[in-house]
């Protein structure tokens, strides 16, 4: 299947092409914690949720083996890799990533995922394969941990993954003038700045909690909006559906009709765009190169940071598979 798509991209859109000078990595896409202290760490509120009977401190919802899952019901029994990791270096999965594979837009999105896919990015982490690029202080620990984790508790993970059904987690949205958002001091996460009033998109996404709180707490019910430039998703249609001339190759010859995969290629409709924005870049800068990167090397080479935009404001709009 591989040696299948690899000429058809080859046919489409020559690897002989000349390569675009690869785009900056755009700073409002690589979520990197401001220098200082994570305030609300010395917070005793305790937080609850409805629904749930848990009840926590932020200081223990953010400690390296302590994540919540709030409704444990919901899903499947997890790994013990999932859920406790295996100190001192190995973090439970769902810390960053939720009991419900949702993850947040400074980690990726696991519901869904082809097992065999999940397996080989970890083999990619360990290898220096996947190196991160902007995202190096992220890229950081998935390496450590890739490296330390057992073959085995690799496979329980991306099995447990794979197992559970993708829900929309983004809502896109088409403005022009979105709310204005910051990085807290010790935080990964962008936020709307309470009465901090409005500001131009330009060219970005802005992707922001729907419930702050919530997803602070690493509530798997907290889901996301994404805030596009008016137009991009109409303009990324165009350039997933029809490659846009040469710049590009029709997303579907891989990812599948619907872009909900295909066999061990993953399924990318519906995922947070500024995820995705991340992994287009990195590809351009040749920080993924694992056994099926080159195939996105020569996808991505001639896109404009405009086309990236576009592009992902499409893919996050589609419903995921499910």
């Amino acid at each position: 299947m591989r040696r299948i798509l690899g000429l058809s991209l080859v046919a489409l859109f020559p690897l002989s092409a000349a390569m675009a000078q690869p785009i900056d990595p755009p700073s409002w896409a690589y979520m990197v914690a401001p220098p200082g202290t994570d305030a609300r760490l010395a917070d005793p509120t305790v937080h609850t949720r409805e629904g749930s009977d848990l009840g926590l401190t932020q200081a223990v919802i953010q400690a390296p083996f302590t994540p919540p899952d709030w409704y444990p019901e919901e899903h499947p029994a997890k790994p013990s890799i999932v859920e406790f990791g295996r100190g001192p270096i190995v973090q439970p999965c769902m810390r960053c990533h939720l009991p419900n594979g949702g993850g947040h837009p400074e980690s990726g999105y696991l519901a869904g995922l082809p097992a065999e896919y999940v397996i080989q990015q970890m083999r990619d982490f360990a290898s220096g394969a996947r190196a991160g690029g902007g995202s190096a202080p992220r890229s950081a620990a998935m390496i450590s941990f890739a490296i330390e984790a057992t073959d085995d508790e690799v496979a329980a993970a991306a099995e447990y993954y794979a197992t559970l059904p993708p829900v929309k987690w983004t809502r896109v949205v088409e403005a022009n003038m979105v709310p204005v958002a910051h990085l807290p001091e010790g935080t990964n996460m962008r936020h709307v700045v309470p009465g901090g009033g409005m500001e131009p998109i330009g060219m970005r996404v802005v992707e922001v909690p729907e419930d702050s709180l919530g997803a602070s707490i690493r509530d798997s019910h907290a889901s996301f909006i994404a805030y596009v430039p008016e137009g991009a998703v109409a303009r990324g249609e165009e350039l997933a559906t029809s490659g846009g001339g040469g710049r590009t190759v029709a997303c579907a010859i891989c990812h599948g009709p619907g872009l909900t995969g295909l066999g061990a290629i993953p399924p990318i409709a519906g995922r947070s765009p500024a995820y995705m924005v991340r992994q287009l870049v990195d590809f351009q800068h040749r920080m993924r190169n694992g056994p099926s990167a080159a195939l996105m090397h020569a996808v991505v080479d001639n896109l404009t940071e405009e086309d990236i935009v576009d592009l992902v404001a499409y893919v996050a709009s589609l419903e995921p598979a499910g």
